[in-house]
């Protein structure tokens, strides 16, 4: 059964800036007030939205006042705060490409750890623009898990015999087919898979059914509520390895470390016990050596 979130999703943005990855929040209407739901989904978003980054308010929504209970403009019991999983669709009827803001349609739907998920707003303002750095999150606390919510509801991992050879399957799109429901299966599990970059359906598989399986056999969460364990391909990637490497080149320092004082260095007082360390100014100060 899909859970529809419309009535109780205030805002959001949702960002494609790195390929095999879409991340962003959501501020929701809870039965505590608005707090924040995060994303962490795998996929792409379609056509000319890829590689971007979409903002929307729902303009759609009825006014809220302290004084009045509305039973369907609050998220549904058990909705999780991180949300992982993978895309099902995403769709913006945009009546122009140049304009970065409108009044559209849009919806986005997945498959996470409640199953599968969807938005659909049909009066809401959407903002497109390239992705930014940094992913600005509302001021909105992380959502809670509610005391009275139905009891999690075990998801049974697949074991690798189950699943086809990745080596003999026909195609990337064939692999696809297979990956997609098998990362709907891990996120319901608690378990989230993120694809690098460099990472192919077909090497997904390999990895999840070679190297993460195994492992899971024996290590699942004690509950939904609790933090996803997440793997990723990249530990598996040897150009994201490469890459990795010449990061920590960039930003580490070979030259050697500029002394406090370059004029006056630290020098050791007779016995045993704490040094003096001269400042280069009037007051020394003691520190343990």
């Amino acid at each position: 059964m899909t859970l529809r979130i419309d009535h109780c999703v205030l805002k959001g943005t949702v960002r494609n800036d790195m390929k095999n990855t879409i991340d962003g929040w959501l501020e929701v209407r809870s039965t505590r007030g608005t707090a924040t739901v995060l994303l962490a989904l795998v996929g792409n978003l379609p056509g000319h939205l890829a590689g971007q980054s979409l903002h929307f308010i729902n303009h759609q929504l009825p006014p809220t006042s302290p004084d009045s209970t509305l039973p369907d403009a609050t998220l549904p019991d058990g909705l999780q705060y991180h949300q992982i999983g993978v895309l099902g669709s995403c769709s913006l009827h945009r009546n122009s490409r140049t304009a970065p803001t409108q009044i559209t349609p849009f919806t986005l739907c997945w498959h996470g750890p409640d199953g599968p998920v969807k938005l659909q707003i049909t009066h809401s303002l959407v903002t497109v623009q390239p992705p930014q750095h940094l992913l600005d999150l509302p001021p909105s606390p992380p959502l809670q898990p509610t005391t009275n919510s139905t009891p999690p509801v075990t998801t049974p991992l697949p074991s690798p015999a189950e699943l086809p050879n990745p080596d003999l399957l026909p195609g990337q799109r064939r692999a696809w087919l297979i990956l997609k429901p098998l990362l709907a299966r891990l996120a319901q599990a608690g378990i989230a898979f993120h694809l690098c970059p460099h990472c192919t359906s077909r090497d997904a598989l390999r990895q999840i059914t070679r190297q993460i399986l195994p492992k899971l056999q024996t290590e699942l969460p004690a509950n939904r509520n609790s933090a996803p364990q997440s793997f990723s391909s990249a530990e598996y990637c040897t150009l994201c390895q490469q890459e990795f490497a010449e990061l920590q080149a960039l930003l580490s320092d070979d030259t050697p470390e500029k002394p406090r004082n370059p004029q006056k260095l630290p020098f050791p007082v007779s016995g045993s016990g704490p040094r003096i360390w001269n400042s280069g100014t009037s007051s020394t100060s003691m520190v343990a050596w």
